[in-house]
């Protein structure tokens, strides 16, 4: 009976050798199915984040950008610097994009992107930075009307918008006035500006005043 048991427990040991043997190829070929999957799925997650993040950052982007156009109108500056400096923030965020997103974005995208969130926060911040920075001292000048007119009727507008054009010591500068001048603003020759000394050197309009 020993021996038998003996001989009994030595064939599952040998057995058992045999299986651990013949499984290890089992499981590479487990591994090399599973692998690509996992990282197929990691690259998937990191393109889900990233896409979330740069849709919230675009939606910012525009924000400020409609931000930055009320600002611009009361910016006594040269649209070619503020186009400069768009071109500068859009280099930059497509470098940062381009590295980050190459996997998931191509070329084209990656440049509207870059467009948007770089070239238009740069813009806005120049602007904002241009205001807030400003000098306190406040300039007063008056300056002929070139010309006047009327522009579209906004959403949170109730009226043509009246605007006027003055030179500004050789920049063209259009200023927009309120409703009550929407059929009266062609009447005025001069206006009387209230403007402050930028950060950037470019003049705030604090106030206007059309003069007949």
């Amino acid at each position: 009976m020993i021996r038998n048991g003996g001989s009994t427990w030595s064939g599952i040991y040998t057995f058992s050798l045999a299986a651990i043997k013949w499984n290890p190829p089992l499981i590479k070929l487990n591994k090399r199915k599973l692998i690509p999957n996992h990282r197929q799925s990691l690259k998937r997650a990191r393109g889900t984040y990233f896409g979330t993040g740069l849709l919230i950052i675009f939606l910012i982007s525009l924000i400020l950008g409609a931000w930055g156009i009320g600002i611009y109108r009361r910016t006594i500056v040269e649209p070619k610097y503020l186009f400069g400096i768009a071109v500068l923030g859009t280099i930059i965020a497509a470098i940062i994009l381009l590295f980050i997103t190459r996997e998931f974005l191509n070329a084209f995208l990656t440049l509207i992107l870059a467009s948007a969130i770089g070239g238009g926060t740069a813009m806005f911040l120049t602007l904002y930075l241009n205001r807030e920075l400003s000098e306190r001292e406040i300039i007063s000048e008056t300056f002929e009307i070139q010309r006047t007119g009327n522009l579209a009727r906004g959403r949170s507008s109730n009226c043509n918008i009246p605007c006027a054009i003055i030179d500004f010591y050789g920049l063209e500068k259009q200023l927009v006035f309120y409703c009550e001048y929407e059929k009266t603003i062609h009447t005025f020759r001069k206006v009387k500006v209230d403007y402050s000394k930028g950060f950037f050197d470019f003049p705030i309009v604090r106030n206007k005043t059309p003069i007949p």
